[in-house]
């Protein structure tokens, strides 16, 4: 029986350490969606835009020496490095994380919603979701009116909304745990 479960454990070792390998056809796509992702932040964030064309240029750069290169595994690695350099690049990473912090607070906002017609629930939940939709308009505006010089004052920027939409999580989720907790108290009544 331990034979079994050492040769499980090898085999379940060995399909890890191959899925984790970078691949040409992965790192291809992946590639190909950071650049739709640059693009789209390009769009909807002008300001930033020179600093995002900066990091594409810079892992174009990579990708284009990794085309050059015959050896499969060596080719792979090296895509890899220029698919980090575009989403490890701290304006791209921190547009991500923003984005996914506005669509943290609105679906806080849509889960609080239903209470607000609620008697005993209304004043919490509304509170929270107007507290919601303030960080949204704040964060909004910072990264609207950021007129950032470098990677180091446009993560800043990005940063310092980031951490008002994070503020902003924190209260609703607060709200919405506090309204979890006195609707259940009631049930048990």
């Amino acid at each position: 029986m331990k034979m079994k479960s050492f040769i499980i454990l090898l085999i379940s070792l060995f399909v890890f350490l191959m899925a984790c390998k970078p691949s040409i056809e992965n790192e291809t796509k992946k590639f190909e969606n950071n650049k739709q992702t640059v693009a789209s932040f390009a769009a909807k964030y002008a300001a930033f835009k020179p600093l995002l064309d900066e990091a594409t240029k810079k892992a174009q750069g990579l990708w284009d020496e990794a085309l050059k290169i015959n050896k499969e595994e060596d080719k792979a690695k090296k895509m890899a490095e220029a698919n980090e350099a575009l989403s490890g690049n701290p304006v791209y990473s921190g547009l991500n994380s923003y984005e996914g912090h506005v669509d943290r607070v609105k679906k806080l906002q849509n889960d609080l919603q239903p209470y607000t017609s609620k008697f005993q629930y209304r004043s919490i939940a509304s509170s929270a979701i107007s507290g919601g939709t303030a960080a949204l308009a704040e964060a909004a505006n910072i990264i609207s009116t950021a007129k950032p010089t470098a990677v180091d004052n446009a993560a800043e920027f990005i940063k310092k909304a980031n951490s008002i939409l994070i503020d902003a999580e924190g209260k609703m989720e607060r709200a919405k745990k506090q309204i979890k907790g006195s609707s259940s108290s009631k049930k048990k009544k």
